[in-house]
């Protein structure tokens, strides 16, 4: 909404936000939509808000945390239990760092991102791999934990 060219609290209230009874001085060193800014010290008043609109910024929404990891990094206790389509396949509980920085607990099956063509594998904000989604290899992880976690 743009304010009007005579301007009134509750219209600046509505635009900008602020609390109640309105006061002026609440207002101050806000940013409008153009860059400029409302008065931070000295006299303020509602001409100052004539035919102006609110500075929207936008901010994107954070990425999706990567996929839980196959950084062998994070799993205490590797386990070789078999193979899938030639992989090895692996049972390990998850370490303190994997609950530290993902929430990871208890026992997981799947691969090492060690033993995997890098084509595959990413690298998460931390440093550590992961098995990229949409690829061939995570369909044969699915496949791995629905057959052998029956």
């Amino acid at each position: 909404m743009t304010i009007n060219s005579s301007p009134s609290l509750s219209q600046v209230q509505a635009e900008f936000g602020g609390s109640n009874p309105i006061s002026l001085s609440e207002y101050r060193n806000v940013r409008f939509s153009n860059g400029s800014y409302s008065p931070g010290s000295g006299a303020i008043s509602l001409n100052n808000f004539r035919n102006k609109t609110k500075y929207a910024s936008y901010n994107p929404p954070p990425p999706p945390p990567p996929p839980p990891s196959s950084d062998p990094r994070l799993k205490d206790t590797i386990n070789k239990i078999g193979t899938y389509n030639g992989l090895n396949v692996y049972e390990w509980v998850w370490n303190e760092i994997a609950t530290t920085i993902y929430g990871l607990r208890g026992r997981e099956i799947g691969f090492l991102t060690t033993e995997l063509d890098p084509e595959y594998i990413g690298k998460d904000p931390h440093g550590y791999g992961y098995i990229k989604n949409g690829t061939v290899i995570s369909e044969v992880l699915k496949e791995v934990r629905a057959t052998m976690t029956k």
